[in-house]
């Protein structure tokens, strides 16, 4: 049954890449939080937010999946099976996207969380300049 069903998902990248692979950064990205609540948050089921983790969900799905697919498609298609290839894509993700989906993954969540301009703007100062 794994095997079968590890093929289907194989075959569903190939007929359609963008889709398939963006509703698996939602379904991870929803994992990926949940976890994180209960394990790294040590919250109890009282305290999960439920809310959130459809937002990592939306984000996965509708908004980061699509950007982050077009983009390691890019990657992959400019740089191949090169020489210098693997670290090219490298350089690449971490000088000219990373800079720019950090910003576009932390503004897209307080906006889902229905924040401000204000609320975006300190985030990013506060979270974005730590982590850049």
């Amino acid at each position: 049954m794994p095997v079968r069903l590890w093929r289907a998902y194989q075959r569903a990248l190939h007929a359609y890449p963008v889709m398939t692979a963006s509703i698996s950064a939602g379904c991870l990205m929803s994992t990926g939080d949940i976890l994180s609540q209960f394990l790294v948050q040590k919250r109890s089921l009282a305290e999960y937010d439920g809310k959130r983790t459809l937002r990592f969900a939306f984000f996965g799905t509708f908004l980061g999946g699509p950007v982050i697919t077009v983009w390691y498609s890019t990657l992959a298609r400019v740089f191949g099976n090169t020489k210098f290839g693997p670290l090219k894509m490298v350089l690449c993700d971490q000088l000219l996207f990373a800079p720019i989906f950090l910003p576009y993954f932390l503004s897209g969540m307080e906006i889902l969380k229905g924040e401000g301009l204000e609320a975006i703007k300190s985030k990013l100062k506060h979270v974005g300049a730590y982590n850049m």
